[in-house]
């Protein structure tokens, strides 16, 4: 869609007399494409991993037996960076 709008409108500018470069925008186009998507959904994720974080803590507090086994699945199943992260979540929630 737009790479062909910006390919269509740098043929008609240069048949008029002007140069527009066009694979330095149209690789710019499809960069951000692709860029876009990574970005939101690593957002998201760590929006998932927050509240299913903040629900196991609450979930601790009513059933302690319960909640540390599902808190011990879910770091084992996250990165250590994750790990540090819920260590932390829950430190604070305790407070």
């Amino acid at each position: 869609g737009a790479v062909i709008v910006l390919i269509g409108s740098a043929y008609g500018l240069f048949l008029v007399g002007w140069w527009v470069p066009v694979i330095p925008a149209s690789l710019g186009m499809v960069m951000a494409t692709l860029a876009v998507p990574v970005a939101t959904s690593k957002q998201l994720e760590r929006l998932i991993l927050e509240k299913t974080t903040v629900d196991l803590a609450r979930q601790t507090q009513r059933n302690p037996a319960v909640g540390k086994i599902a808190i011990a699945y879910l770091k084992q199943s996250e990165s250590q960076k994750n790990q540090d992260w819920i260590d932390l979540t829950l430190e604070k929630s305790e407070n």
